[in-house]
């Protein structure tokens, strides 16, 4: 689920995991999308990931602000 929005892109969380992927279509707070994670980094208290959404049947799969 998208958790906070950035100017580069926004940051989403799968589990204990926090994951930065850059912007490629609007997305917005509490959008839930299908991403691919291309590559993380450890520290000692922390993961952190690199995502992606460029790619077949990856991108937004609900959007709360569309209208039905």
């Amino acid at each position: 689920m998208v958790n906070k929005l950035l100017q580069m892109g926004f940051l989403a969380e799968a589990g204990p995991v926090q994951i930065f992927v850059s912007n490629h279509v609007k997305i917005q707070k509490d959008s839930e999308v299908r991403l691919k994670i291309i590559g993380t980094r450890v520290d000692a208290t922390e993961i952190f990931c690199i995502g992606t959404i460029k790619d077949d049947f990856l991108g937004v799969i609900s959007d709360p602000g569309a209208t039905s």
